[in-house]
């Protein structure tokens, strides 16, 4: 069900800024899902949607809000987010790839902007997300600026497992990555691989006596690492 939950809002937001003729990534927790060979049901529900969008500088950021504006995207003004909008009573967060005074970016996001892939959705139109590998190393970003070293209750450690989990090929996809991403993953593997809790934050975010998958992602971290 969340799968849907998040693939409806996914659809509104991209029939939303269709008509500004802008590169928009999808990213986070919303598109999870979009990584799985098949629908699957457990992926997390979000609060929100994020989106990346490649700007110089505040200046253009703040020409480009004007164009959301008109639109009908509206300034969350309650959130105390800079960032953030509100359109159909959908919460989204507008992301520039470089971080500037007012705003910080997760460190894969430029590069991951210019590697973005394109997904078909049904009834609406084509959007832009990270491609796999790109995905997986800005959770691993996002995990280590908010997560508190504690995979067991985070979020974006828990997207990770979502996609070692129910993406077939993302070991192959990560092996063929780029070098820049492939030596940035290798080193998260490696920090991994040496947490005496790694089990236990793995398990955390399976489905119960699913020790053979828990062992599957092990071993193939371990393999990295």
């Amino acid at each position: 069900m969340h799968h849907y939950t998040n693939l409806v809002r996914i659809k509104a937001i991209a029939n939303a800024i269709h008509p500004l003729n802008t590169k928009i990534v999808f990213v986070g927790g919303a598109v999870v899902s979009l990584y799985a060979d098949k629908i699957a049901f457990n992926a997390r529900p979000t609060d929100d949607v994020d989106n990346v969008i490649e700007v110089l500088d505040y200046s253009a950021y703040s020409r480009f809000e004007d164009q959301l504006r008109k639109v009908g995207f509206q300034n969350d003004i309650y959130s105390g987010v800079i960032c953030r909008y509100k359109i159909q009573g959908i919460t989204v967060d507008i992301l520039p790839t470089k971080s500037n005074s007012t705003m910080l970016a997760n460190r894969w996001h430029e590069e991951g902007f210019n590697n973005a892939i394109e997904y078909p959705l049904q009834d609406a139109n084509t959007i832009f997300i990270l491609n796999p590998a790109f995905f997986v190393a800005s959770k691993f970003a996002a995990f280590n600026d908010r997560g508190n070293n504690d995979g067991r209750t985070s979020k974006d450690f828990e997207d990770i497992v979502f996609v070692f989990q129910n993406r077939e090929k993302i070991w192959l996809e990560l092996d063929q990555s780029d070098p820049s991403v492939k030596l940035y993953l290798q080193e998260q593997f490696k920090t991994l691989s040496k947490n005496p809790y790694l089990r236990e934050w793995i398990e955390c975010h399976l489905d119960r006596n699913n020790e053979k998958m828990a062992h599957l992602i092990i071993q193939e971290i371990g393999a990295r690492g």
